[in-house]
């Protein structure tokens, strides 16, 4: 809306329709295991999705916090190969870093994992946030698209600027270290989809759209 907005479209004229996510598939995890957080990236390994931020902000976790890390990578793509060599520059193919390809079934992922860190420069409304945040992860982004409107920073997680190191490592470093923030923010991000990205509320939405078209 925002964009269309700044075309000069009166916002008399937009509707807002919200993506929707079937909660009864993603559920929420209560508890998480103990030992090493584990922190999921998921996406398309194109550029845009700035996997080499993702691990430069693990490498310089386990580099300066001397902490162990484990993180996973899901989704395939045209840097997929050029991401693996990376990571085994950078050392992390120890076992802190697992690439997963695509798989069929991502809420298995979300469920063992303990925080979702997203690194794009461009979004839309990443489908990718809502889901994690159903399955009660906290979330680290960049604040592009409409990330800003999903995760509320210091609430249901933690928003920069793009390639904002810093901030992505202070962010870490209190999830990581932080079992009852994590649950709290994940809490937070699980309530905030389920009073408004729902799957059951699209009817509703859509009355609204349809009654004020007609009117």
């Amino acid at each position: 809306m925002r964009k269309m907005h700044s075309f000069g479209c009166p916002e008399s004229k937009l509707y807002y329709l919200p993506n929707v996510i079937d909660l009864a598939r993603f559920k929420r995890k209560n508890q998480r295991g103990n030992g090493v957080p584990m922190i999921v990236g998921v996406g398309r390994m194109g550029p845009e999705k700035r996997f080499d931020f993702f691990l430069e902000v693990i490498f310089q976790w386990r580099q300066k916090r001397r902490a162990p890390v484990r993180a996973c990578l899901v989704g395939d793509g045209p840097l997929r190969k050029e991401l693996e060599e990376r990571a085994g520059r950078l050392g992390l193919l120890d076992g802190s870093v697992h690439f997963y390809g695509s798989v069929k079934d991502i809420v298995p992922i979300y469920r063992e994992a303990d925080l979702l860190m997203l690194t794009s420069d461009r979004e839309g409304t990443p489908n990718v946030i809502m889901e994690a945040m159903a399955c009660g992860l906290p979330v680290v982004a960049t604040a592009v698209g409409d990330v800003p409107e999903l995760v509320s920073h210091e609430t249901s997680g933690f928003v920069f600027p793009v390639d904002d190191l810093a901030g992505f490592l202070g962010a870490v470093e209190k999830l990581m270290n932080n079992q009852p923030l994590r649950e709290s923010m994940g809490c937070h991000g699980h309530s905030f989809i389920q009073g408004n990205h729902e799957l059951g509320l699209l009817s509703t939405f859509l009355a609204h759209l349809y009654a004020r078209a007609l009117s």
